[in-house]
């Protein structure tokens, strides 16, 4: 069996979509756990509709605690082999998770990575990024972890969770859970299972489209926990240490820290918050990394490098 998790909250406008893209696999054996984190629209109802019609839906009420909370909610209460948390805006492929289930069960992969497609919530536009998965930093092997590609394995792929399927008895083998914050919830998540993975593996093929410049996003929670990323960054960090692996990828993950910091303050909403993460920055994160210290050549995005400059 195969386990599909849903955050939702407020996403009335596309969760049909999303529920139907997952009902309709050609693949069937799975179980829905949708995690109503305290939606005020009318979610909750188009859950209840789908569940009436389908007993693999699975309903669980919470009060507003976030997507962190919702995703570990869903994963305890959820029991299949593989898991995909997806997120309620998207939707999926019709034989995605048969191709996903498919190929990580022949492999008996820790974890499989899947193309995806961007639909803009504005213009409707649906394209193939190549930054979603960046191949120049793929090991070259069908299956691998992060000792051969100890100087990408924060590169190649995006920290965010709803493009992988996971092993069950690996996330409970590390006891891998989404840590208490507002935003950049997932990147802990991610990033420390593709450390701890023994096999990992990509599926060359888009099976999921991801909404972006959508307002009802649960990235929007940023303004709400503008700091956010700088925690996410320590407890990755911290944990690193802690495992004695950081040493092995401090490249890969330093370039990582400069990149998603670069974002974080370009997309930055108002002046005020621009200046607060320049001062958590200059302060507190590239003091830490040693940013100042390391030249060009060390990283990878020379353009992230001449922003971050800027941001100096």
């Amino acid at each position: 069996m195969l386990s599909v998790i849903l955050p939702i909250h407020n996403v009335e406008k596309y969760l049909e979509k999303c529920l139907e893209s997952i009902v309709r696999q050609s693949y069937s054996d799975i179980e829905i756990v949708c995690v109503n984190d305290g939606s005020t629209d009318n979610s909750e109802n188009i859950i209840k509709s789908f569940a009436a019609a389908d007993g693999r839906i699975k309903l669980i009420n919470q009060p507003n605690l976030g997507a962190a909370a919702a995703r570990n909610n869903g994963l305890d209460n959820s029991r299949g082999e593989y898991i995909l948390i997806l997120d309620s805006d998207d939707y999926i492929e019709g034989d995605a998770l048969e191709k996903m289930y498919i190929k990580a069960k022949e492999s008996d992969l820790d974890i499989l990575i899947a193309y995806s497609y961007d639909l803009d919530d504005k213009t409707g536009e649906r394209i193939l990024p190549k930054y979603h998965l960046k191949s120049q930093y793929l090991s070259s092997k069908e299956v691998f972890d992060y000792n051969d590609i100890p100087d990408y394995i924060f590169n190649f792929s995006v920290g965010w969770a709803w493009d992988k399927l996971y092993k069950r008895s690996f996330v409970e083998k590390y006891g891998l859970r989404f840590p208490n914050l507002q935003n950049t919830e997932d990147a802990y998540f991610v990033f420390m299972s593709l450390i701890l993975a023994k096999r990992i593996s990509v599926i060359n093929e888009a099976l999921i489209t991801h909404r972006v410049n959508n307002e009802n996003q649960l990235s929007q929670s940023r303004e709400r926990g503008l700091l956010c990323f700088s925690d996410a960054i320590m407890n990755i960090k911290e944990d690193l240490e802690r495992r004695n692996l950081y040493y092995k990828v401090e490249k890969s993950y330093t370039n990582w820290v400069m990149e998603h910091t670069v974002w974080q303050y370009r997309t930055a909403k108002t002046p005020e918050s621009k200046e607060k993460i320049r001062e958590e920055l200059l302060n507190k994160i590239y003091p830490e990394f040693k940013m100042k210290e390391k030249n060009e050549e060390f990283f990878y995005d020379k353009i992230a490098y001449s922003r971050m400059l800027e941001i100096y």
